[in-house]
């Protein structure tokens, strides 16, 4: 959902590359279908990058949080 912590799952060298540009950690900020056929993509911003980029939900791992109280 938009506010989520994610990652970028790694299933290759290009995704390897991608992280090491963008970072590894990121914030979706919007999402919606897109494509044809539709899919299910989410604008991420990347802090590193400082930049939001696109990219289709099947990449994204959210990133579970624990909370010390």
């Amino acid at each position: 959902k938009v506010g989520d912590l994610v990652m970028r799952k790694i299933k290759g060298p290009i995704d390897k590359n991608l992280e090491k540009k963008s970072g590894k950690y990121g914030i979706i900020v919007k999402k919606e279908l897109r494509g044809n056929p539709l899919s299910p993509c989410a604008d991420v911003y990347w802090p590193k990058a400082m930049r939001v980029f696109s990219i289709g939900e099947c990449y994204l791992e959210v990133v579970k949080w624990k909370w010390a109280i």
